[in-house]
This record gives structure tokens, sequence and C-alpha cells, in this order.
């Protein structure tokens, strides 16, 4: 308001009382940062992770969202767009996932991203619990729904 009025010309609205009040909410504002809420760690995850699978479907659901999301660190929108057949099993018990497409990828390249042992283990368990086929979603949140190139595929599923 200040600028505005000096490029106008006239004098700043802006009064001692209203200083005073503006000054504390600036002394406020730099001890909450800009807002970003501190990430949980690795331990946490695993923590989390380990004992949401032991109670049901969608404890194992759940878990393995909370790992997968963690290990690549996805946003939710690249975990729902996540088929089965972006995954590669290797021998060590990892996997590897081809992410597709991103928010960040500008190029539309995708890129592979790794699946630690634990992750993985959990995956395969979540598949064998479900039995999905190749063109659905690996973890189906409520509100998902294969995309439209999910539902015309007919590639077959490397799980």
């Amino acid at each position: 308001m200040r600028f505005a009025s000096r490029l106008a010309g006239d004098e700043a609205p802006i009064r001692p009382l209203t200083e005073r009040t503006l000054g504390g909410i600036r002394r406020e504002d730099r001890a909450r940062g800009r807002g970003q809420v501190t990430g949980i760690s690795f331990l946490e995850v695993q923590f989390l992770a380990s004992k949401l699978e032991q109670d049901s479907v969608k404890g194992l659901r759940d878990a393995n969202i909370l790992s997968v999301m963690s290990d690549c660190m996805l946003r939710v929108g690249e975990l729902v767009d996540l088929l089965i057949r972006d995954i590669v099993w290797m021998d060590d018990q990892s996997a590897r996932l081809h992410l597709r497409h991103s928010k960040t990828d500008q190029l539309g390249e995708g890129a592979v991203l790794y699946l630690g042992p634990p992750t993985a283990a959990r995956l395969r368990k979540w598949f064998r619990r479900l039995s999905h086929p190749s063109v659905r979603p690996i973890l189906p949140l409520p509100c998902s729904a294969p995309s439209a190139e999910a539902a015309t595929s007919t590639s077959n599923p490397k799980a």
C-alpha cells in the first residue's frame, strides 16, 4: 500500500498502530518459515509400513503407498498413474520402477527409480494377495480409476 501511495503521489494510509501490527506479523512469519512441513524419515516410514501391513488388505495397500512414495519420492499423481508393468524385478530382491511421466519431467522422457528390497517384498506380497492384471493401477486409491492408456493396453506384465 505504501508503494502504491508513493507512486500516486499520495500520503501513505498506514498509521503507527497499523505499522506496529504489521511489524509483529512479519516477525512471527520469520519463525514459521515458508510453510513447508518437515517430512518423515526413512526409519519412520519403515516403522509405519511394518505396522500397517499386519492389519488388513487396506493396511498392506497403505504400507505400499508409504514405501513406494518414500523410496521413489513420488507425488500422489505419479503414484496413482503407476501400472504393474512399470516394475522390473531385479535379482538382488530390489526392483526398478519406470515412471512414464511426472510434473517435473519437462521433456517427457520418464525416469527409472529404485525400489529397495523391503518395498519390493511388500509389493510382491500385495500382488499375491490381490492378483491384479497388468492393466490396473499398482496401488489403487479409493478415487483412482485406470487411465485410458491402461484400459486399452494389451502388453504382458513384467511382474
